[in-house]
């Protein structure tokens, strides 16, 4: 279990310039600063193609099959967050957010949502273009009858999520920077940024990422065998796959 029934009102929330450098960084960058572990599981997809955010994350743990705990949660975000909806165990596929929480949290003027669950009514979604990633599409409806959790650390998608974390989402998928670490992640992330940059520029002149990255050492440590020449064997050959 995730939560002991516990709702907290509010959360901390960064300056908004933090979490706009954050987002231009992109999900590929930071989780080349942060490693594997703060990267939410693959399966989490975006609904909607083309849209980059980060925000705080307010958290609204359901139990499963419920979703009870995601609406008040709902009510609780504020312009700017990002809506996490996750469980007290197990993630079910049951429908946790649909087209009129959608309508709700434009209205609200949240990010976008994040859910290892399902999502419902994906023409609503599509039609406001409001950014949701999930896990799975599901027309089954959840319950409205249990109280879970809400702004209390969770886990979704495999990472352990504090109540305003940030959480930055584009079409690489979705990773979570800890409040704590953040402008230092945004440090290391420029800088990464700006060894890449001299990079594209030589990349752009004809040279090759195997060159870039010093790649000849483990390719010769495989001991491939190099043939001067064309391959002359026809369709068909015994030997086309050695």
């Amino acid at each position: 279990m995730q939560c002991m029934r516990e709702v907290y009102i509010d959360i901390n929330r960064p300056a908004p310039s933090l979490l706009e450098q954050l987002k231009g960084l992109g999900v590929s960058t930071i989780y080349e600063v942060l490693g594997k572990e703060m990267l939410l599981d693959r399966s989490i997809r975006p609904v909607c193609n083309g849209h980059s955010i980060a925000g705080p994350a307010v958290i609204a743990v359901n139990t499963p099959g419920d979703y009870l705990t995601m609406h008040y949660g709902l009510s609780l975000t504020q312009p700017g967050d990002v809506f996490v909806i996750t469980f007290t165990e197990s993630p079910t596929l049951n429908a946790v957010w649909g087209g009129l929480a959608t309508l709700s949290g434009v209205g609200r003027g949240i990010v976008g949502v994040i859910t290892d669950g399902g999502v419902r009514d994906v023409k609503e979604i599509k039609e406001y273009n409001f950014p949701v990633w999930s896990k799975a599409i599901s027309a089954e409806r959840s319950r409205k009858e249990r109280i879970g959790g809400i702004n209390i650390p969770a886990t979704c998608g495999g990472v352990l999520i504090y109540p305003g974390d940030i959480i930055v989402a584009d079409e690489d998928g979705v990773v979570v920077v800890p409040i704590d670490d953040a402008e230092a992640v945004l440090k290391r992330g420029l800088e990464r940024e700006r060894i890449e940059a001299k990079m594209k520029e030589l990349l752009l002149e004809g040279k090759t990422p195997f060159e870039l990255f010093n790649m000849k050492n483990a390719f010769e440590e495989n001991s491939p065998l190099i043939i001067e020449g064309k391959y002359l064997g026809k369709r068909g050959d015994n030997n086309a796959n050695r």
